[in-house]
C-alpha cells in the first residue's frame, strides 16, 4: 500500500494497545488471538480476514477508512499474484503450508 509505515510490536496485546493509542492504524493478528484480545478494546474492530484458511486478519479502529482501503490493496495484490510470493518470502517456511491451504 502506498505510503504505508510499519511499526513493529512484540505480540498481538502490544500490537492493539499501539493501535487503540492511534500509534498504528492498522495491525495484522491471528483472528482467534485478536477477538479475545479485542473485548479489552472496544474502539477497535476485526476487518478484512485473509482467508479462512491462514486465520490472519487486519484489526482498525472503529470508524476507520483503512478497512477498505487494506481490502482493495489485498486484492489487487492476490489477483497479480504477488500476495503469495510475499507470503512466501517473509514468513518463511511455515508460510509454504499456509499458501497450500489458502491455494486449496
Amino acid at each position: 500500500m502506498p505510503g504505508v509505515n510499519f511499526v513493529y510490536a512484540p505480540d498481538e496485546m502490544v500490537a492493539l494497545d499501539m493501535l487503540d493509542r492511534s500509534e498504528a492504524r492498522a495491525t495484522a493478528v491471528d483472528t482467534m488471538i485478536g477477538l479475545v484480545y479485542l473485548s479489552d478494546h472496544p474502539k477497535l474492530h476485526m476487518t478484512l480476514v485473509l482467508s479462512d484458511k491462514q486465520h490472519h486478519g487486519f484489526v482498525v479502529r472503529n470508524g476507520s477508512t483503512l478497512a477498505s482501503e487494506l481490502s482493495q490493496h489485498i486484492s489487487q495484490l492476490k489477483a497479480a499474484g504477488i500476495y503469495f510470493r510475499l507470503l512466501e518470502e517473509y514468513l518463511g517456511s511455515e508460510a509454504v503450508e499456509m499458501v497450500q491451504a489458502a491455494r486449496d
